[in-house]
């Protein structure tokens, strides 16, 4: 799975499995990669300049009930969905 983002902060804390400065950044880390670790889940980041990110900065205002497709395998999809909607 790719995680890309213009927000470096987000991406340093999924790169470093978390920080110290923001106790709410560090828990979603922690819950992401606990559930990436459990299955299997290779994880990369890029870095994607938000004059770029299109798509992020389409979803971001879409509010939160929407599901994104992904490239990932289907099986391990609807696990990430639950942990992660809110």
């Amino acid at each position: 799975m790719e995680i890309c983002a213009d927000n470096t902060s987000a991406l340093a804390y999924i790169r470093k499995q978390g920080g110290v400065v923001n106790k709410t950044m560090l828990k979603i880390a922690q819950d992401f990669w606990e559930i990436a670790l459990q299955k299997d889940i290779q994880v990369t980041t890029r870095h994607v300049p938000g004059k770029k990110n299109i798509t992020a900065d389409y979803l971001s205002r879409m509010g939160q009930n929407h599901i994104v497709e992904t490239s990932t395998n289907s099986s391990r999809e609807p696990d990430l969905q639950s942990k992660f909607k809110p």
